[in-house]
């Protein structure tokens, strides 16, 4: 059996361990047994990325959550939503990182598709109501029990196995989302249905059991495909089995613009390559429509039940875009230096989306040489012969003098950066020069 604990400091990066160290701290406040569950737990075993955190609590989940954010030093910077009366709270970092907190519970279903009796209970009795074993697994991060694997439904074999096992024989008819997840799963992990959730898998797929799917479960499995590493690959998955036309009829086809998809997925990867991060779920989003007539996408819309401040993720893509496009035409980036600072500030979806819609040869040619030429130059900046020059490395005034250099260097006032010394001095006499107006200034 694995060290959770050392697994838990060793594949998280440091911002996700520090989040969970704040929960627990938040829980032990409030004196509430905390569990780290789901796929957060399957993807730590599996050796998996993680993207992120979900906790279960036993007893008020969002007093945690509440807690967390009064201590958290970024908390201005943390997007919370609560669910009061699932007693949930959803959290999304800076860095994109999304955390839930949510109470332990129980479903009691009725119909197909028909929402389910909620009861707040205890852990055993949550992950039982789970959706696949792998899913049903908690580590204990109670100060008494901190690192204790609970795993009922024996979740960590089928991981070791590859295998996605559901916990009941109404697994899919209970809740038909679930045929998409299973897809999305199977397509990620590289997992295969177990023997007998296979044949649940058909016998619900063939009954048609997915028109039962909820609003809010097809919303919330859109959002999660938008987020995948490779969401086109699951598409095509849930093309295969019929399955994206729960999404939308139209959903079949050209319409759904694979083809597109592949290229602003290849894009995006380019631009990650060059270490900008590509949030992909709004251009995933927007060129997923693409090729719906304004009538279809509405109706996608409320299939859905999808409110305005979700859609905004990917509405908000070509008015930012076409402000963005304004500014690179104009003053704010009439030199090589003045567009390098203007779109080092921009996220890596927007310049996605850039390239993507906006084909003006100029607007093309700043982008492309930010991301290919100009950051590679920065890379190789002449750090040492700084150093040589008595400036210290680590100081403000190392990195002040580095970029004026490097703003020179773009702008072509420097002639060649294969002789940086004479440029250097005339950029440590300026940094000093506006350092000793500024103190002036302030005196």
């Amino acid at each position: 059996m694995p060290d959770f604990l050392f697994l838990l400091e060793s594949r998280l990066n440091p911002d996700q361990y520090r989040v969970v160290e704040q929960v627990q701290a938040a829980a032990a406040e409030h004196e509430l047994h905390l569990y780290l569950v789901g796929g957060a737990l399957r993807d730590l075993i599996y050796g998996y990325p993680i993207r992120d955190i979900d906790f279960a609590v036993e007893g008020q989940a969002v007093k945690v959550a509440k807690s967390l954010l009064k201590r958290a030093p970024d908390a201005k910077s943390i997007v919370a939503d609560f669910d009061e009366s699932m007693r949930s709270a959803y959290l999304t970092y800076p860095s994109g990182l999304t955390v839930e907190i949510s109470a332990c519970r129980t479903e009691r279903r009725g119909r197909p598709g028909q929402k389910p009796q909620i009861e707040f209970t205890g852990i055993y009795d949550d992950l039982r109501r789970r959706d696949f074993s792998m899913n049903a697994i908690a580590l204990s991060l109670n100060p008494n029990s901190r690192g204790l694997l609970l795993d009922p439904n024996n979740g960590v074999a089928d991981i070791e196995r590859h295998e996605i096992r559901t916990l009941s024989s109404a697994a899919f008819t209970d809740d038909p989302v679930r045929l998409i997840r299973a897809i999305r799963f199977k397509t990620r992990l590289r997992f295969n249905l177990d023997e007998r959730t296979e044949e649940q898998f058909r016998a619900a797929l063939d009954s048609g059991a997915i028109k039962n799917a909820s609003p809010s479960g097809l919303h919330n499995e859109f959002r999660e495909m938008g987020r995948e590493e490779n969401p086109v690959e699951i598409l095509k998955a849930l093309e295969k089995e019929g399955l994206t036309t729960a999404f939308h009829p139209r959903f079949v086809g050209s319409k759904l613009n694979l083809n597109g998809l592949t290229v602003v997925q290849k894009l995006a990867r380019s631009i990650e390559d060059v270490g900008i991060p590509v949030r992909f779920q709004g251009p995933f989003f927007y060129f997923l429509q693409d090729k719906l007539p304004a009538r279809d996408r509405n109706d996608l819309l409320k299939r859905m039940a999808m409110k305005r401040s979700d859609q905004e993720i990917w509405t908000s893509l070509e008015p930012r875009t076409k402000k963005l496009v304004q500014e690179l035409s104009g003053k704010a980036a009439a030199t090589p230096s003045k567009t390098y600072k203007l779109l080092e500030e921009q996220p890596g979806e927007l310049l996605l989306f850039l390239l993507m819609k906006f084909p003006q040869k100029k607007i093309q040619d700043k982008v492309k040489n930010y991301l290919h030429r100009h950051r590679k130059m920065r890379q190789t900046l002449p750090r040492m012969e700084l150093e040589t020059l008595g400036v210290a490395p680590g100081t403000p005034k190392f990195q002040q003098v580095l970029d004026a250099y490097f703003w020179a260097l773009l702008d072509g006032k420097v002639r060649s950066s294969k002789e940086p010394i004479k440029p250097l001095k005339k950029a440590i006499a300026e940094v000093e020069a506006g350092g000793e107006k500024a103190a002036k200034a302030a005196s």
